[in-house]
């Protein structure tokens, strides 16, 4: 099969696309024809072995899987002894761990999910880290209810884009911070409000009973500065070891809270996002598709950090 491999860490450089063998699924596992990845931070910090200290995991000196890929959409091909959910030419979509980033891949069986008919696959990829940490951060960590505001920064970004829905359907008033280009597309998935970051001060001028951050380039006083003291302030991504070190030390003493965002990808969450999209309570928007060959491209694009929501791998 071809798949994106690389050997050593680095930038999108590293990846090359080569000819190796199709994995063959563990008694639990799914075997899946992948149709569609969708791409996230989760995959370049494994490209470049950072933070540092994941490469305890993931190898020392150089990776120890040679494919990326976590999040794919595809058609189930085989199965192993002891699967019983699902059946060969089922619509699956779930989480690789790595190895998505190929024309096959394996899945465990309860790390998957069956697609309804209405969902696109590449909608589907687009789901499962992305929405699902959108999930969590609205309504366990950032504990949305009705009738609060929310401040969501980053809200044209991948994870951003979900978080306004899943707020304003939580019945949140919901203001979103992104660039001017991008007013338009937020205040059509639903923010009652948009502050574009760039036309000057906005920190102080209004303050939140939660805050979303899911850019990283507002500092925790400054998240703080935007929060109720009794609200709560939920965290996607680490950006760097001493912001990640502030943050932890809020966690535990800091008024409003501060958490770090954490998932984990079960069957009950991937489910609940799914139906969300297949009854078009949830949107996904798609920037721009790749091919597989084009995948080094696809990184690099990603890590610039201007993706208006999700950016799609197809594999023909």
């Amino acid at each position: 099969m071809k798949a994106i491999t690389y050997s050593r860490y680095g930038g999108p450089e590293v990846l090359a696309l080569k000819e190796i063998d199709a994995p063959v699924p563990g008694d639990s596992e799914l075997l899946i024809r992948v149709h569609a990845l969708s791409i996230n931070p989760y995959d370049w910090h494994f490209m470049r072995g950072t933070p540092y200290f994941m490469r305890i995991a993931s190898g020392l000196l150089h990776p120890k899987k040679a494919v990326l890929g976590n999040d794919v959409a595809g058609i189930v091909e085989a199965i192993g002894k002891d699967v019983t959910k699902f059946t060969i030419g089922d619509r699956v979509v779930g989480a690789a761990g790595l190895g998505g980033m190929a024309e096959y891949a394996t899945i465990g069986e309860n790390n998957a999910v069956q697609i309804s008919d209405n969902i696109p696959m590449n909608e589907a990829s687009a789901l499962n880290i992305a929405a699902i940490t959108a999930l969590d951060a609205v309504k366990k960590y950032a504990g949305v209810k009705k009738g609060q505001s929310v401040l969501v920064n980053g809200a044209s970004g991948g994870v951003g884009h979900y978080c306004i829905q899943i707020a304003k359907a939580s019945g949140a008033h919901v203001t979103g911070v992104c660039s001017a280009r991008n007013i338009e597309m937020v205040r059509a998935l639903g923010a009652d409000e948009v502050i574009d970051y760039t036309a000057g001060k906005w920190i102080g001028n209004t303050v939140y009973d939660a805050v979303i951050d899911v850019v990283g380039n507002l500092s925790p006083k400054d998240l703080e500065q935007l929060c109720h003291r009794e609200g709560r302030i939920a965290v996607v991504g680490y950006q760097n070891m001493s912001r990640l070190f502030s943050i932890v030390l809020r966690s535990f003493y800091g008024k409003p809270r501060l958490e770090m965002v954490t998932i984990k990808e079960t069957q009950k969450e991937i489910s609940e996002v799914l139906e969300m999209a297949a009854s078009r309570k949830l949107t996904t928007v798609i920037d721009k598709v790749y091919s597989l060959q084009d995948a080094a491209e696809a990184m690099r694009y990603l890590e610039k950090g201007h993706a208006r929501g999700k950016v799609i791998i197809e594999v023909p």
